[in-house]
């Protein structure tokens, strides 16, 4: 089969200091891999829209668990007027709580759905919610790019919408996400 190369250890420095990591044998009953393919049940997005137009995108809500309420808290930069939450895949988000708002009943977003609502920045936000992916969604492990594709398009819907905004201090919900 040729030369093979069976090391024991890693040795490497950093700072000044030596370390040593020894490899430890395969073992066929205890292993794991990691997978990086983005597939659905990515959670529903938070983006924030500023002052000055700006529309940046943010992060996933509710990673922690997939279909159980959960909270997530995020910092909202200086700047930020509004916060958007959009459900972009096959999934449905349901948010029963924005900042001790309680809704009842909690609103629900499908997927091309979002909600925009106005916010003071600086400061903490709180959501409580969850999302789930139906039975039988499509799954996206083919196409490694789609996610980064459907939230560039979905902050090109935002720099087009967000002049249309009401100024009322109102919750708005729109359906026309890519």
């Amino acid at each position: 089969m040729g030369p093979a190369l069976w090391p024991q250890s890693i040795e490497w420095k950093a700072d000044g200091a030596g370390y040593i990591q020894a490899i430890k044998a395969v073992d066929l009953d205890n292993l794991y891999s990691i997978d990086r393919y983005w597939g659905v049940g990515c959670c529903p997005h938070l983006f924030f829209v500023f002052g000055d137009g700006t529309v940046r995108y943010e992060r996933e809500l509710f990673t922690n668990v997939h279909n159980a309420i959960c909270v997530d808290r995020i910092d909202v930069p200086s700047g930020a007027v509004l916060l958007v939450i959009a459900e972009l895949e096959d999934e449905t988000t349901t948010i029963s709580e924005i900042d001790g708002r309680h809704f009842s009943p909690a609103i629900e977003l499908e997927k091309g759905q979002y909600i925009m609502f106005p916010f003071a920045a600086p400061g903490q936000v709180t959501f409580v919610g969850k999302y789930s992916v139906p039975i039988g969604a499509p799954v996206n492990s083919l196409d490694p790019w789609k996610k980064r594709r459907v939230i560039d398009e979905f902050l090109e819907v935002l720099r087009d919408r967000q002049t249309e905004v009401s100024e009322s201090g109102q919750m708005n919900r729109f359906s026309d996400a890519p």
